[in-house]
């Protein structure tokens, strides 16, 4: 692996390690570093036997490296609109030897259904910018802005492409703001896509939810699951043991942690 780093990592660029696993991933602290939401999107959605798999904005390409190594019978192509993060992205697909797995495009995902044809997926997973072009300043650094602004597309186009692309009864699995939770739920229902299963994600058991996690299925019928919220730190501050569970690719446990 340390011959390999040396091959495929660039000046400027970091290796990271994810925990309790064999995946590295090719980071660039200049251009955007994945948060927890991308680790827990990858964690916490449903993966399915054989799963055709397409990606929204790879970034550095942690979330379909995590979704592959949660199951080896998993394919996924994902796309990155930044030709700088497309193509560390594959250096990192490279690095882990699963290129026969994943496929990095660099293209704009507004244009996937063109390039990929319609009704083609079983799942797509995406972490759309969570604040529009007219929520907070935008950051002068292109591959920040684009990572946290509705630069390259509005949430209608991310759902709506999305809903293109999947098979019926396919899903989408989303990580987003509560805050926009409202405006979601009705792009998602404007594109026939409902709302299944739903996770709001809170730093504290005491605190107001910060991110949310919703996956629906593509002309389901009506019935949302609701589950206990996911709790980041203990009164201690330190890490629950659910959420560390769920980084080194466990499930969620069955009951709370008090």
């Amino acid at each position: 692996m340390s011959d390999l780093s040396e091959y495929y990592q660039q000046t400027g660029e970091r290796l990271d390690k994810l925990e309790n696993s064999s995946l590295v991933v090719l980071q660039k602290p200049e251009y955007f570093c994945f948060g927890m939401d991308a680790v827990l999107l990858a964690q916490l959605t449903n993966l399915k036997a054989g799963d055709f798999i397409c990606e929204f904005g790879t970034g550095s390409g942690v979330i379909p490296l995590i979704l592959t190594n949660r199951r080896s019978d998993v394919k996924v192509i994902t796309l990155e609109i930044q030709k700088e993060m497309s193509d560390m992205a594959l250096r990192s697909v490279f690095l882990n030897g699963v290129q026969h797995r994943i496929s990095v495009l660099e293209a704009d995902f507004c244009r996937t259904s063109t390039l990929l044809g319609t009704g083609v997926f079983q799942l797509v997973v995406c972490n759309p910018p969570y604040r529009s072009l007219n929520r907070g300043l935008i950051n002068p650094v292109q591959q920040k802005a684009m990572s946290r602004h509705e630069i390259s597309g509005s949430l209608e186009e991310w759902v709506r492409e999305a809903a293109r692309i999947l098979k019926p009864k396919g899903r989408l699995a989303m990580v987003y703001r509560p805050q926009r939770l409202a405006e979601l739920i009705m792009v998602l229902k404007e594109n026939r896509l409902e709302p299944k299963r739903m996770i709001f994600i809170q730093s504290k058991k005491n605190r107001a939810p910060n991110l949310v996690f919703i996956e629906s299925v593509k002309g389901a019928n009506p019935e949302l699951i609701v589950e206990r919220p996911l709790i980041i730190y203990q009164q201690s501050g330190e890490y629950t043991k659910e959420l560390i569970n769920l980084y080194q690719g466990g499930g969620r446990f069955e009951e709370s942690i008090r």
